[in-house]
């Protein structure tokens, strides 16, 4: 059966930035606010209509890599790549939308975070180190902290980026994992004493009768687990807490949360989380598809 997910479009991540010039008669523009940009929100819910799409140019000269962001008085270079981007900050990490355009190329560089990818449209050849992955739709990819990797587009596209609070290891490698390779799981959920169960595969048939029921896909990477959930609708949780902090993307469809005293209704292009130790649910107002990255237990980024 084929993915929904191929039929997302590119709405959100394509918008077009405009910078207007200064004239005779005004001032010259204000300069971009990166950190402003960047920082952390206490909100738990975010809707990407209100949120920014800044167009960002990166290259690379005698192994130091460069960023100009909007209203920056330099001049990228013929080579510097350029893409589409919209931040979703949150105190536990950050979710990251990116848009390439077709034979964009990033520069080496070394992340400072650790960082979990997930196409959504498009194709992109990454090299980490001395690995090499494709990141296609449905595919995700782990790039941990402290290692070199640079990508070029194949073909246009968008993808996601969970990036958490690296932590430094001995031998960091980069994973990937295929859409195909990951098998659509069925899963039970239901609430005992405050506190989510589940039950996959198999198991979940025998979950009660009062379990909430849907399919799953779970990419496993060092310390990081990736979900993407498809919520039939009129699917509703429990509420409950998790033991750890989660951050959620809504791929397609809509949703009304509960997270705390928020209640509000997401739908595709939107981002949220949970954080841990309180109480959320959701009711899926129509057939609904979203990631969910599980964080590692690690100081804020």
């Amino acid at each position: 059966m084929a993915s929904p997910l191929r039929a997302f479009t590119l709405y959100l991540f394509a918008a077009t930035l405009v910078c207007a010039g200064p004239s005779m008669a005004q001032s010259e523009p204000e300069k971009f606010d990166v950190a402003k940009f960047l920082a952390p929100t206490d909100a738990v819910i975010l809707h990407g209509k209100d949120l920014e799409t800044v167009e960002v140019y990166e290259w690379e000269r005698d192994g130091v890599r460069f960023n100009a962001w909007p209203g920056d008085q330099r001049t990228p270079p013929y080579d510097a790549a350029i893409l589409k981007l919209k931040a979703f900050s949150f105190p536990q990490g950050m979710i990251r939308a990116l848009y390439y355009r077709q034979g964009v190329r990033t520069p080496p560089h070394a992340n400072t975070e650790d960082i979990v990818m997930y196409g959504i449209t498009g194709k992109r050849v990454q090299i980490v180190d001395q690995d090499v992955g494709i990141l296609g739709p449905g595919d995700a990819a782990y790039h941990p902290m402290g290692v070199s990797h640079h990508s070029e587009s194949v073909v246009e596209g968008a993808q996601l980026e969970f990036a958490f609070a690296g932590k430094k290891v001995s031998h960091p490698q980069a994973a990937w994992l295929s859409a195909k390779d990951i098998l659509e799981t069925p899963v039970a959920a239901w609430v005992r004493d405050g506190k989510q169960m589940t039950a996959r595969g198999d198991s979940a048939a025998a979950a009660p009768k009062d379990a909430i029921r849907f399919t799953a896909k779970f990419f496993q990477f060092p310390g990081i687990t990736l979900v993407e959930a498809h919520i039939p609708t009129a699917t509703t949780s429990l509420p409950h807490a998790d033991a750890d902090d989660r951050l959620v993307y809504i791929l397609k469809g809509r949703m009304r949360v509960t997270i705390g005293e928020t209640t509000d209704d997401v739908g595709s292009g939107d981002a949220l989380r949970e954080p841990a130790g309180v109480s959320h649910h959701y009711a899926a107002l129509e057939d609904t598809v979203f990631l969910e990255a599980i964080a590692p237990k690690s100081p804020t980024p």
